[in-house]
């Protein structure tokens, strides 16, 4: 761990200053230069090393419009950022992004969060863009699941990390007859398993037809009608 610029490195002779300047020949983000100084903390990094030689024009931004930016990296002053080296530029800036967004996706879905909370905390625009850039890339690495996986468009949605022990209603014969020892109508049955309409009758219909479930009879409580509703036979 070096303590300051002007610390020399025994194994080479020359300070954390020329060695941290020479680092910086490509384009480097904050987190690599913490890496490549043994620290720990980013506002050490900052305050000791990137500032300072900022101040003394050793090193610039890439992005000097935006010093605050979670892209931002750091080249020594000299380097001329060639069109070459604006391309590499924006492909580590895009890699990064995308590492930013499922560091920032993995972080709120410790909790289930529905697309729209997802977008907010995040702060992209668009429910295509959220899936496509920040959801599906951690549904596909197994990071995150579906509270409703037989459903995945379900306008209730929501995601959670996979270790979360958070869990959904499967959508079995069995949970269907085991949910239904309680009379339930439609309704209720299509919103505790969060599926469609279709999906539905698709799966109840065999279970009605087999005498698994039979339906109540209506009743009328004074002005009031208890419609009809499934409940589990014996």
């Amino acid at each position: 761990m070096y303590k300051s610029l002007k610390t020399v490195n025994k194994k080479t002779g020359l300070t954390i200053e020329n060695e941290l300047l020479d680092y910086c020949v490509i384009p480097r983000s904050i987190s690599e230069l913490k890496d490549f100084l043994g620290l720990k903390d980013k506002k050490m990094v900052q305050g000791r090393f990137t500032k300072p030689l900022l101040k003394e024009g050793k090193l610039k931004f890439v992005y000097p419009e935006s010093p605050k930016s979670n892209l931002q990296r750091y080249l020594r002053a000299d380097i001329e950022i060639t069109p070459e080296m604006q391309e590499l530029i924006d492909q580590l800036s895009k890699t990064e992004r995308h590492l930013e967004l499922e560091k920032m996706t993995l972080e709120f879905c410790k909790v289930p969060r529905s697309l729209g909370e997802i977008k907010e905390h995040i702060g992209l625009a668009g429910y295509d863009i959220v899936r496509k850039r920040a959801v599906q890339p951690l549904i596909d690495q197994g990071k995150i699941k579906l509270i409703y996986p037989h459903n995945p468009l379900y306008k209730m949605q929501k995601y959670v990390v996979s270790e979360s022990n958070v869990d959904y209603p499967a959508f079995t014969e069995e949970e269907i007859l085991t949910y239904c020892e309680t009379p339930r109508s439609k309704k209720e049955i299509e919103d505790y398993f969060a599926v469609g309409q279709e999906l539905l009758y698709k799966v109840l219909n065999p279970i009605i037809a087999e005498g698994k479930l039979v339906y109540t009879k209506s009743t009328r409580i004074g002005n009031h009608i208890i419609h009809r509703k499934l409940v589990k036979n014996g």
